[in-house]
């Protein structure tokens, strides 16, 4: 009731022709679970990065999300070897991310969907709090857990949030109804924070860490914001990309050659605005002068 209220009948029937087709569910066994769960998210997998079938993905990935938090509840006093890791706040976790880029990449089709954007907001926000609420505890955990596991569950699926929540606030301060100065304002400085805690949950030699750091970047102009936090995020910039090199200079991605084009242009900015605080035209504390360092 609670989706049809929010979301309308078109959204809700084929989740119920879903439930229909598996009326049966609660007499089968945990094994089938697993395997229905599985089938929806790599068919939501595949259906989204081959095809771009953004609507179908998300319909994928939401039913196992469903089946997943019900079987957390139903099944909770249960221990882990019994009811399937399928179960572990882990794996919901990294569906819940899966859900989360399928929304994002429907709105790369539907731009000024703003019902589509809220959602992305919601989900995000929720991800960060799930993170929040359950941190990683090696106690948890298995001895030999290794680094990649923590980033994959933890670190990065939060950030990915963060950079959601981000995309979010540049497009409400660009598109969004209420156009008074001070709510465009507060999205352009949300926009910028956002982007900026997206950076600070992964590791800097991440290749998105860097390019968090310009997303933020690139809001500071209108969010007005000291000499001294431009300058500052102009050298997590410059620090970063040589050890994101490092580790990804083989991967022959047309965004990652793209984005390379930014960061010479940015450490361009920053040598620029090193001149100017040298010979003190602009000051840490002051204003930034953006037309002098972007000429």
């Amino acid at each position: 009731m609670e989706r049809l209220r929010k979301e309308g009948w078109d959204s809700v029937r084929p989740a119920l022709a879903t439930i229909v087709r598996f009326r049966n569910i609660l007499r089968v066994k945990t094994v089938t679970y697993l395997f229905i769960c599985r089938y929806w998210v790599v068919n939501g997998f595949l259906v989204g990065k081959a095809e771009s079938n953004y609507t179908s993905a998300m319909e994928y990935h939401r039913n196992a999300l469903s089946i997943i938090n019900w079987g957390r509840q139903v099944w909770k006093d249960v221990p882990k070897d019994k009811r399937g890791i399928i179960f572990e706040i882990t794996f919901r976790r990294g569906v819940w991310n899966m859900y989360l880029d399928s929304l994002m990449g429907a709105h790369s089709h539907d731009r000024k969907n703003f019902q589509l954007l809220e959602r992305i907001f919601e989900e995000a926000d929720a991800l960060i709090r799930d993170v929040d609420d359950h941190p990683f505890n090696p106690q948890e955990y298995p001895p030999d857990s290794d680094p990649g596991f923590v980033l994959s569950f933890f670190h990065n699926i939060k950030g990915n949030a963060f950079a959601c929540k981000g995309l979010y606030h540049s497009y409400m301060g660009e598109y969004g109804k209420d156009r008074s100065i001070g709510t465009v304002q507060d999205h352009w400085m949300s926009a910028m924070q956002s982007y900026t805690d997206a950076a600070d949950c992964i590791p800097d030699d991440d290749k998105n860490h860097p390019w968090y750091l310009n997303c933020a970047y690139n809001f500071m102009e209108v969010a007005r914001v000291p000499t001294s936090t431009v300058m500052a995020v102009l050298a997590r910039i410059r620090l970063s990309v040589p050890k994101m090199r490092q580790v990804w200079c083989q991967n022959p991605s047309t965004i990652l050659r793209d984005r390379e084009e930014t960061y010479a242009k940015l450490l361009k900015v920053e040598e620029r605005a090193k001149s100017l605080i040298a010979r003190k035209v602009i000051t840490l504390r002051g204003p930034f002068d953006w037309d002098a360092v972007e000429k």
